[in-house]
Protein backbone atom coordinates (compact mmCIF):
# COMPACT_ATOMS: atom_id res chain seq x y z
CA UNK A 1 0.00 0.00 0.00
CA UNK A 2 0.87 3.57 -0.86
CA UNK A 3 0.65 6.17 1.61
CA UNK A 4 1.05 10.07 1.42
CA UNK A 5 3.84 12.08 2.36
CA UNK A 6 4.78 15.35 3.29
CA UNK A 7 7.43 17.42 0.88
CA UNK A 8 9.06 20.76 1.21
CA UNK A 9 11.02 22.83 -1.20
CA UNK A 10 13.24 25.84 -0.03
CA UNK A 11 14.00 27.70 -2.88
CA UNK A 12 16.66 31.04 -1.93
CA UNK A 13 16.94 33.73 -4.36
CA UNK A 14 17.34 31.69 -8.19
CA UNK A 15 14.48 31.17 -9.99
CA UNK A 16 15.89 29.56 -12.81
CA UNK A 17 17.44 26.74 -9.95
CA UNK A 18 14.23 26.44 -8.23
CA UNK A 19 12.23 25.60 -11.11
CA UNK A 20 14.10 22.89 -11.88
CA UNK A 21 13.88 21.43 -9.32
CA UNK A 22 10.82 21.88 -8.64
CA UNK A 23 9.73 19.89 -11.83
CA UNK A 24 12.16 17.42 -11.30
CA UNK A 25 10.74 16.63 -8.02
CA UNK A 26 6.93 16.86 -8.88
CA UNK A 27 7.77 14.25 -11.61
CA UNK A 28 9.85 11.77 -9.10
CA UNK A 29 6.42 12.05 -6.99
CA UNK A 30 3.92 10.87 -9.46
CA UNK A 31 3.85 7.16 -7.97
CA UNK A 32 2.49 8.83 -5.42
CA UNK A 33 -1.75 8.85 -5.34
CA UNK A 34 -1.45 11.50 -2.68
CA UNK A 35 1.24 14.18 -1.47
CA UNK A 36 1.67 17.65 0.15
CA UNK A 37 4.02 19.71 -1.09
CA UNK A 38 5.12 22.77 0.15
CA UNK A 39 7.29 25.48 -1.21
CA UNK A 40 8.86 27.68 1.77
CA UNK A 41 10.44 30.53 0.02
CA UNK A 42 13.57 31.51 1.62
CA UNK A 43 14.19 34.01 -0.54
CA UNK A 44 15.00 38.19 0.23
CA UNK A 45 14.93 39.24 -2.95
CA UNK A 46 11.32 40.20 -3.93
CA UNK A 47 11.66 39.51 -7.76
CA UNK A 48 12.95 35.97 -7.13
CA UNK A 49 9.82 35.54 -4.89
CA UNK A 50 7.79 37.30 -7.43
CA UNK A 51 8.53 34.72 -10.20
CA UNK A 52 8.57 31.67 -8.04
CA UNK A 53 5.17 32.31 -7.11
CA UNK A 54 4.30 32.66 -11.15
CA UNK A 55 6.31 29.30 -11.32
CA UNK A 56 4.04 27.61 -8.77
CA UNK A 57 0.46 29.16 -10.61
CA UNK A 58 1.37 27.85 -13.75
CA UNK A 59 1.84 24.47 -12.52
CA UNK A 60 -1.62 22.99 -13.33
CA UNK A 61 -3.72 19.97 -11.08
CA UNK A 62 -1.35 19.84 -7.95
CA UNK A 63 -2.24 22.15 -5.20
CA UNK A 64 1.06 23.89 -3.75
CA UNK A 65 0.84 25.33 -0.42
CA UNK A 66 3.58 28.69 -0.65
CA UNK A 67 4.88 30.05 2.44
CA UNK A 68 7.32 32.96 2.28
CA UNK A 69 7.12 34.10 5.86
CA UNK A 70 10.28 32.03 6.30
CA UNK A 71 12.26 34.76 4.61
CA UNK A 72 15.48 35.64 6.10
CA UNK A 73 15.32 32.53 7.78
CA UNK A 74 18.36 29.80 9.00
CA UNK A 75 17.89 26.37 7.20
CA UNK A 76 17.03 24.72 10.77
CA UNK A 77 14.08 27.43 11.32
CA UNK A 78 12.90 26.46 7.68
CA UNK A 79 12.80 22.87 8.67
CA UNK A 80 11.41 23.25 11.48
CA UNK A 81 8.49 25.46 10.18
CA UNK A 82 7.94 22.47 7.76
CA UNK A 83 7.80 20.03 10.74
CA UNK A 84 5.35 21.69 12.41
CA UNK A 85 3.11 21.85 9.23
CA UNK A 86 3.67 18.41 7.66
CA UNK A 87 0.77 16.40 7.61
CA UNK A 88 1.85 13.10 7.14
CA UNK A 89 3.88 10.71 9.39
CA UNK A 90 6.41 10.27 6.45
CA UNK A 91 8.45 13.47 5.10
CA UNK A 92 10.74 14.73 2.42
CA UNK A 93 13.07 18.08 2.87
CA UNK A 94 15.04 19.40 -0.13
CA UNK A 95 16.92 22.32 -1.22
CA UNK A 96 16.37 23.97 -3.98
CA UNK A 97 19.80 23.10 -5.77
CA UNK A 98 19.23 19.53 -6.79
CA UNK A 99 17.73 17.67 -9.28
CA UNK A 100 16.04 14.05 -8.79
CA UNK A 101 16.05 11.28 -10.98
CA UNK A 102 12.47 9.83 -11.66
CA UNK A 103 12.59 6.94 -9.30
CA UNK A 104 14.67 8.41 -6.57
CA UNK A 105 12.24 9.07 -4.37
CA UNK A 106 10.17 5.90 -4.75
CA UNK A 107 13.70 3.65 -4.26
CA UNK A 108 14.25 5.69 -1.40
CA UNK A 109 10.30 5.74 0.26
CA UNK A 110 10.47 1.66 -0.18
CA UNK A 111 13.36 1.86 2.01
CA UNK A 112 12.15 3.72 4.72
CA UNK A 113 8.49 2.08 4.92
CA UNK A 114 9.48 -1.85 4.02
CA UNK A 115 11.68 -1.35 7.22
CA UNK A 116 10.41 -0.75 10.48
CA UNK A 117 13.95 0.19 11.74
CA UNK A 118 14.70 2.65 9.52
CA UNK A 119 14.13 6.31 10.66
CA UNK A 120 15.77 8.21 7.68
CA UNK A 121 16.43 7.91 4.50
CA UNK A 122 19.30 9.34 1.85
CA UNK A 123 20.21 9.79 -1.84
CA UNK A 124 23.55 9.13 -3.81
CA UNK A 125 24.16 12.69 -4.28
CA UNK A 126 26.38 13.09 -8.04
CA UNK A 127 27.81 16.16 -8.75
CA UNK A 128 26.36 18.21 -11.55
CA UNK A 129 27.44 18.27 -14.74
CA UNK A 130 30.02 15.99 -13.54
CA UNK A 131 30.80 12.31 -15.57
CA UNK A 132 28.80 10.71 -12.73
CA UNK A 133 31.13 11.57 -9.52
CA UNK A 134 29.80 10.98 -6.03
CA UNK A 135 29.42 13.95 -3.96
CA UNK A 136 28.24 11.36 -0.87
CA UNK A 137 26.39 9.00 -0.44
CA UNK A 138 24.94 10.05 3.79
CA UNK A 139 27.90 11.27 5.81
CA UNK A 140 29.54 10.16 8.92
CA UNK A 141 30.02 12.32 12.04
CA UNK A 142 33.25 11.77 14.45
CA UNK A 143 31.47 12.01 18.29
CA UNK A 144 35.60 12.97 19.25
CA UNK A 145 36.86 15.73 17.00
CA UNK A 146 33.29 16.35 15.34
CA UNK A 147 34.69 16.15 11.64
CA UNK A 148 32.58 15.69 9.12
CA UNK A 149 32.82 12.78 6.49
CA UNK A 150 31.15 12.39 3.08
CA UNK A 151 30.81 8.73 2.40
CA UNK A 152 32.72 7.73 -0.86
CA UNK A 153 33.26 11.74 -1.97
CA UNK A 154 35.25 11.77 -5.17
CA UNK A 155 34.47 8.49 -6.45
CA UNK A 156 33.07 7.78 -9.92
CA UNK A 157 29.09 6.36 -9.45
CA UNK A 158 28.92 2.86 -10.87
CA UNK A 159 25.27 1.33 -10.81
CA UNK A 160 24.59 -0.82 -7.66
CA UNK A 161 22.24 -3.17 -8.59
CA UNK A 162 22.21 -5.02 -5.22
CA UNK A 163 20.71 -2.06 -3.57
CA UNK A 164 22.65 -2.22 -0.94
CA UNK A 165 22.42 0.61 1.97
CA UNK A 166 25.00 2.75 3.09
CA UNK A 167 24.93 3.43 6.71
CA UNK A 168 25.60 7.27 7.99
CA UNK A 169 24.54 9.86 10.63
CA UNK A 170 23.05 12.56 8.87
CA UNK A 171 22.09 13.94 4.53
CA UNK A 172 22.75 17.29 3.07
CA UNK A 173 20.27 19.02 0.92
CA UNK A 174 17.40 16.02 0.60
CA UNK A 175 16.56 13.71 3.05
CA UNK A 176 13.66 11.41 3.97
CA UNK A 177 12.07 10.63 7.49
CA UNK A 178 9.62 9.67 10.15
CA UNK A 179 8.07 12.35 11.62
CA UNK A 180 6.82 10.09 14.18
CA UNK A 181 9.12 11.27 17.42
CA UNK A 182 8.65 14.61 17.98
CA UNK A 183 12.50 15.39 16.62
CA UNK A 184 12.59 18.81 14.93
CA UNK A 185 15.83 21.01 14.01
CA UNK A 186 17.29 22.49 17.01
CA UNK A 187 17.20 25.74 15.62
CA UNK A 188 20.10 27.27 18.03
CA UNK A 189 22.34 26.22 14.75
CA UNK A 190 20.84 28.11 12.27
CA UNK A 191 23.07 26.37 9.67
CA UNK A 192 26.11 24.33 9.87
CA UNK A 193 25.76 21.21 12.46
CA UNK A 194 22.33 21.11 11.98
CA UNK A 195 21.35 18.57 10.04
CA UNK A 196 24.40 16.55 12.16
CA UNK A 197 22.42 17.28 15.40
CA UNK A 198 18.95 16.66 13.63
CA UNK A 199 20.23 13.10 12.12
CA UNK A 200 22.08 11.84 15.94
CA UNK A 201 19.18 12.78 17.81
CA UNK A 202 16.48 10.50 15.20
CA UNK A 203 19.04 7.79 15.10
CA UNK A 204 17.63 7.07 18.94
CA UNK A 205 14.55 5.31 17.52
CA UNK A 206 16.42 3.97 14.37
CA UNK A 207 18.85 3.44 12.04
CA UNK A 208 20.08 6.10 9.17
CA UNK A 209 20.64 4.86 5.66
CA UNK A 210 21.59 6.24 2.42
CA UNK A 211 20.09 4.64 -0.61
CA UNK A 212 23.26 3.85 -3.14
CA UNK A 213 21.06 3.88 -6.23
CA UNK A 214 18.54 6.61 -5.45
CA UNK A 215 20.14 9.31 -6.99
CA UNK A 216 19.88 13.25 -6.87
CA UNK A 217 22.45 15.84 -8.66
CA UNK A 218 23.73 18.59 -6.82
CA UNK A 219 24.71 21.28 -6.99
CA UNK A 220 22.59 23.64 -9.74
CA UNK A 221 24.22 26.87 -8.22
CA UNK A 222 27.46 26.71 -9.71
CA UNK A 223 30.11 29.25 -8.46
CA UNK A 224 32.99 30.00 -10.69
CA UNK A 225 35.89 30.06 -8.23
CA UNK A 226 37.59 33.22 -7.11
CA UNK A 227 40.94 30.74 -6.19
CA UNK A 228 42.65 27.72 -7.86
CA UNK A 229 43.45 26.04 -3.98
CA UNK A 230 41.90 23.43 -2.97
CA UNK A 231 40.62 21.80 0.15
CA UNK A 232 40.07 24.22 3.16
CA UNK A 233 42.15 27.10 1.21
CA UNK A 234 39.38 26.91 -1.47
CA UNK A 235 36.83 26.91 1.64
CA UNK A 236 38.24 29.81 2.83
CA UNK A 237 38.76 31.67 -0.50
CA UNK A 238 35.27 31.36 -2.50
CA UNK A 239 32.76 29.28 0.40
CA UNK A 240 32.62 31.56 3.29
CA UNK A 241 32.10 35.06 4.75
CA UNK A 242 31.54 36.84 7.80
CA UNK A 243 28.22 35.02 8.80
CA UNK A 244 29.82 31.58 7.54
CA UNK A 245 32.74 31.29 9.88
CA UNK A 246 30.90 33.11 12.51
CA UNK A 247 27.86 30.34 12.51
CA UNK A 248 30.78 27.28 11.35
CA UNK A 249 32.76 27.91 14.61
CA UNK A 250 30.01 28.83 16.72
CA UNK A 251 27.83 25.78 15.94
CA UNK A 252 31.20 23.19 16.24
CA UNK A 253 31.78 24.16 19.83
CA UNK A 254 28.07 23.66 20.17
CA UNK A 255 27.83 20.33 18.80
CA UNK A 256 30.98 19.04 20.54
CA UNK A 257 29.22 20.25 23.93
CA UNK A 258 26.02 18.18 22.99
CA UNK A 259 27.08 15.52 21.05
CA UNK A 260 30.46 14.32 22.17
CA UNK A 261 31.27 10.98 23.23
CA UNK A 262 32.89 12.34 26.70
CA UNK A 263 33.90 15.50 28.70
CA UNK A 264 36.96 15.74 27.05
CA UNK A 265 36.02 15.97 23.52
CA UNK A 266 35.46 19.82 23.33
CA UNK A 267 39.30 19.26 24.08
CA UNK A 268 39.61 18.53 20.02
CA UNK A 269 38.13 21.24 18.85
CA UNK A 270 41.14 23.56 20.09
CA UNK A 271 43.25 22.35 16.50
CA UNK A 272 40.69 23.36 14.73
CA UNK A 273 40.26 26.50 16.05
CA UNK A 274 43.97 27.09 16.00
CA UNK A 275 44.34 25.99 12.51
CA UNK A 276 41.50 28.31 11.71
CA UNK A 277 43.27 30.98 13.04
CA UNK A 278 46.14 30.75 11.34
CA UNK A 279 44.59 30.36 8.22
CA UNK A 280 42.32 33.57 8.09
CA UNK A 281 45.27 35.54 9.66
CA UNK A 282 47.06 34.98 6.85
CA UNK A 283 44.45 34.35 4.23
CA UNK A 284 41.29 36.34 5.31
CA UNK A 285 42.39 38.71 7.76
CA UNK A 286 38.89 40.60 8.10
CA UNK A 287 36.94 36.97 9.27
CA UNK A 288 38.89 36.71 12.34
CA UNK A 289 36.42 39.51 14.35
CA UNK A 290 33.43 36.86 13.70
CA UNK A 291 35.29 33.77 14.52
CA UNK A 292 36.46 35.31 17.79
CA UNK A 293 32.75 35.96 18.29
CA UNK A 294 31.65 32.48 17.37
CA UNK A 295 34.04 31.26 19.53
CA UNK A 296 32.80 33.39 22.16
CA UNK A 297 29.02 31.96 21.87
CA UNK A 298 29.77 28.78 21.11
CA UNK A 299 31.56 28.54 24.66
CA UNK A 300 28.65 29.96 26.22
CA UNK A 301 25.40 29.04 24.40
CA UNK A 302 22.76 26.83 26.08
CA UNK A 303 22.44 23.83 24.08
CA UNK A 304 18.86 21.92 23.83
CA UNK A 305 18.87 17.93 24.68
CA UNK A 306 15.54 16.14 24.01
Amino acid sequence: MIHAISVCIIPYNDSLVFEKSLYSLIEALEFLDTFELMVLDNSTDKQHKDRNIEIIKNINNINILYYDEISSKKPAEAVSFFIKKARYDICLASADDVLFKKDSIKKAYEVITNHSGVAMVGFTSICYQSDFIIESQGSVISGCTTRVKDNNAGKRYILDTTRSLIKATHFRNSMMFKNTYGIDFDETFGFFYEESDFGLRLKKFGQIYCVSDAIIWHSLKIKKPTSNKRGVFNHIYNSIDKSGIYYLTRNRIIFSKKHGKNKFCGLFVIPYILAYFVLLLILRPSLLKSFFKGIRDGIFKQVKND
